[in-house]
This record gives C-alpha cells, structure tokens and sequence, in this order.
C-alpha cells in the first residue's frame, strides 16, 4: 500500500516525486540537483513528466558507474520504503521493507507438486517455430543458427542476439540447461511470460499467481506436458494460489525453501494497471531482495519496456536511423521528431538515449519498469546473474 497520511492514501505522484528526486541525489552532476528541484515544482507531473524521465536516464547514462549504480540503489532504497504494509485486519503494521523482516507468518504456504503423468522417451530441444506452411515449420540446431546469421545480415536483430541463439541452438545437450533449475514466475499467467515455451521444454516451474480461473488454466495446461509445477498453497486452504500484494513476506520465505540443492531462476512478470503495477513492482523486488540475500545460486529475470527511456549502442542507433531515412514516403505519416537524444558536449563519452515513452502508459508505469532496470544493474553488481531483455520481441 502507498504510505498513509491522516488515514488518506498519500499521491502516487507525491510519492513518484520523492522516488526520482533520491535517484538524483546520488549523481555528483550539478544538472542532477537542477532536474530534482523541476520535479519538485513542476505542477502538471502527468503530461510533462516524460520530459523529466528521459533528463533523469541521461544523467544516470552518463555518470561514472558507480554513481549510477548509487542512484539505482538510492531509487530502489525510496520506492520499497515509501509503502506500509498493511495486516489483514486494516491495520499499518510498518513500512513493506520491515514487513519481509517482522511480519513474516511461519510455514504460511506448503507446496502442492504437480509431475509429469505420462513418461516421455524424447529430449526438450530449443526450437523455433515458423507460421503454419512454412516449408520448415521448426528450426533447431545448425538450422536455427543459419537462420540467426541471415537475420544479423539483414539487420533485423543485432550481431549479439545472433550469437546468443547461437550458443543455445548449438548446445550438446539442451536439457542441461534447465535440469538444476527451478524457474520461479511472479506473475504466472502474463501474457508475455514464458510459461508455455517453460512447459514444451519441460522445466521444473514455481507458479506464482493468484487463485482463480487463469491460474487454473495453467494447471490444465501443465498436464499435457512433462513440466514439473509447484504450487503454492495457503496454510488452512486447499486453493492453489497467492497474492504478491498480500503475501508477499511469506511467497519470499517459500521461494527460498523450495528444492535447496537447485539453482533458482526469479521471472518478474506480474503486471497490472495503473498504481497497481508500481505495488506489484515493489512486492516483486523485495521478494527478489530477500531470496537473493538467502540463496546466492540466484538467477532473475525481467522483460523491461520499450516504452521507457534507455540508453542503446551507436551501432543500433545507426541501424535504425538508417532505417528511418530510408523508410518508403508512406511511412512518414508515423515520424515523430527527437527520437534520439545526444548528450551533451562535456561527457566523455558518446552515449545515446532513445525516448521510448508513451504518454498513454503514463508515470507510474516509468517509474514501476525503470525500478526494474534499477534492480537489474544492482544484482548485476552484486555478481548475480540477470537477464534484462527488452520485451516484447525479445521474450
């Protein structure tokens, strides 16, 4: 829940304001105090905050890495302290970060297993599957990796990510790659998560979601493959299923005492609409915060968004901006302006800022997808290993 005041939720974009004013705070630059006194003052947050967002990702883009990697944390350190966590009968038992501490109920969620039925002789392989009629409808192995090379030539994926389905399609054993993991979703039934392709390769999958009809679906779905589920299931209820929002102290406790002698891999995936996303956000960092400080064999995963600014390679920004010049007349009816912003002279070093955001998308959805990044680069740091992918291509 947002921080209280007189019993009166405080503003999201109070609470936003104060977010990005700390990531500033810890950039040495002396436009890092100018942008955190705009934010302050700026009195129409909704339809200029964009302007301040993609400043702000250009100061960070810019500093040396440890100061950016101090924003990160000074962000993350302000987002998950600005929530209360509230106890089931109403009351603010203290800020969410104490709560994954104090407020933990012992042995709240037991694991109800799901195993395969049926005994399936074949190995998973990594395949790509082409639209119906296609004269080679799946692509594996040296086909696969053709078919990556012929992309990077052409331009429509970059040299690195032909190499990295390289590297996958090419392996001996592919089943290796998943045997001693358990891959842990925050937010299960997302539509971009990678449940199905998790289930076809038959992973071993920690499903985390609220009860109900999707979750269900998912079960069924799990049934026909050789996927291995566990599910988490509240102490005194017979009903698969949990709520990031509520339970997220005890879902920390149950992801870092599931199958010890594996490596885990936390997926956050958990989206919803409006304020909610930047709760979820929260609810899924502090539960990555917490297992990773209990199980260092700790992988974590994030789609981030397109629709958020970020820096990108001189490389990708030729590509696309000879794309964009060489684009057929018609398509000029979708050009806007100032996609790509320069920095400034007096930094050392040419980096590139693409403005991705939507005004539809809104703030809290800046702020919820760059907390992620936050995290991203922080576990990095910390010698984790992240996947940090921009979705939804690159799922």
């Amino acid at each position: 829940m947002w921080r209280t005041e007189n019993s009166k939720p405080a503003s999201t974009t109070t609470v936003g304001k104060k977010v990005w004013c700390e990531v500033l705070s810890a950039l040495s630059s002396p436009s890092a105090a100018v942008l955190a006194s705009a934010i302050q003052n700026e009195k129409n947050w909704r339809a200029n905050y964009i302007l301040h967002v993609v400043s702000l990702v250009r100061l960070q883009a810019s500093a040396p890495p440890s100061e950016c990697l101090a924003s990160c944390r000074s962000g993350l350190k302000a987002l998950n302290t600005s929530f209360d966590f509230i106890a089931t009968g109403g009351e603010v038992v203290g800020s969410a970060v104490d709560a994954m501490i104090g407020q933990v109920l012992p042995d709240q969620f037991r694991t109800r297993m799901l195993m395969p039925t049926s005994i399936d002789t074949g190995s998973p392989s990594f395949v790509l599957k082409s639209p119906n009629g296609h004269a080679k409808p799946f692509l594996s192995g040296p086909d696969l990796s053709a078919q990556a090379a012929a992309w990077a030539s052409y331009g429509c994926i970059e040299n690195s990510a032909a190499e990295s389905v390289k590297s996958i399609a090419n392996t001996p054993n592919p089943a290796s790659l998943i045997s001693n993991k358990v891959f842990v979703l925050l937010g299960a039934t997302s539509a971009l998560g990678p449940f199905k392709p998790l289930c076809d390769l038959g992973a071993t999958i920690a499903c985390v979601a609220r009860p109900g009809a999707k979750l269900n679906g998912l079960i069924e779905e799990a049934k026909k493959t050789q996927v291995t589920l566990l599910l988490p299931v509240k102490k005194g209820v017979d009903v698969a299923g949990a709520d990031l929002l509520e339970d997220a102290p005890e879902l920390a406790e149950w992801i870092s005492s599931i199958l010890p002698d594996r490596d885990l891999v936390i997926g956050c995936y958990a989206y919803l609409d409006g304020e909610k996303h930047v709760r979820a956000s929260v609810a899924m960092d502090l539960i990555v915060d917490a297992v990773t400080k209990k199980r260092k064999n700790t992988s974590i995963a994030y789609l981030v968004s397109p629709a958020t600014p970020c820096a990108a390679s001189a490389e990708s920004i030729a590509a696309s901006r000879k794309r964009f010049d060489e684009a057929p007349l018609w398509h000029s009816i979708f050009k806007v302006g100032g996609a790509f912003q320069k920095l400034a002279p007096e930094v050392d070093r040419d980096v590139m800022i693409i403005n991705g955001c939507s005004h539809m998308q809104g703030p809290n959805y800046a702020l919820a997808k760059l907390s992620q990044q936050w995290r991203a680069m922080v576990a990095k740091d910390d010698g984790f290993l992240v996947s940090a992918n921009h979705a939804p291509a690159s799922r």
